[in-house]
């Protein structure tokens, strides 16, 4: 037994001897991206002085979301790893889930890419979301669709993605996009 199935294989079993720690995981796994959703449309629509900057992050972290999903579209096409409740006979699920590749774990990969922009542009709340993503990404192994090594891959694919944004996207990307959408959402949604 490798140490990857050891985790989840443990912590499985603590999801079954713990059942009341159960729906708040399973609610988190399930739901929990939709915090940073949320937390997007506070941000673009955020009062006062600093809304460029925070729009700039918002699109910031929305390139970061949609490269490394394809990062990760590219690597589940060459690899298809299959998820614990697959590959595991005693780890039975919590949620529903497809079976598509485990590797990496898109919400723990997207939430800690929009984690790094939050604190790269010092945004309120950073630190409550950085909390928030770890976690959505325990709750993703804790409910048996992820392995360990799934998240961590996701979190190395997102330091990489926030790098490349930052270092070459931002000024060619990231603001002429923001002015664009901030154009359209101000036209739709006017004071």
């Amino acid at each position: 037994m490798n140490f990857d199935s050891f985790l989840v294989k443990k912590i499985h079993r603590f999801s079954v001897r713990h059942r009341g720690f159960n729906g708040v995981m399973k609610a988190v796994a399930a739901y929990g991206h939709g915090a940073f959703l949320l937390y997007a449309v506070f941000l673009w629509f955020f009062p006062g002085t600093r809304r460029g900057k925070y729009r700039r992050l918002c699109v910031a972290s929305l390139l970061s979301v949609v490269m490394a999903s394809f990062i990760s579209f590219l690597i589940g096409r060459c690899w298809q790893r299959k998820r614990p409740f697959l590959a595991e006979r005693s780890v039975k699920p919590l949620i529903s889930h497809k079976a598509t590749p485990s590797f990496p774990s898109n919400h723990g990969m997207n939430s800690l890419a929009i984690v790094l922009s939050l604190f790269h542009g010092k945004a309120p709340g950073r630190f409550f979301l950085a909390v928030w993503a770890v976690l959505l990404a325990f709750s993703r192994v804790y409910t048996g669709v992820h392995y360990v090594t799934d998240i961590i891959g996701g979190w190395v694919i997102a330091f990489g993605i926030h790098r490349l944004v930052y270092r070459f996207f931002y000024t060619p990307v990231v603001v002429p996009l923001t002015v664009l959408f901030s154009f359209i959402s101000d036209k739709i949604f006017r004071k």
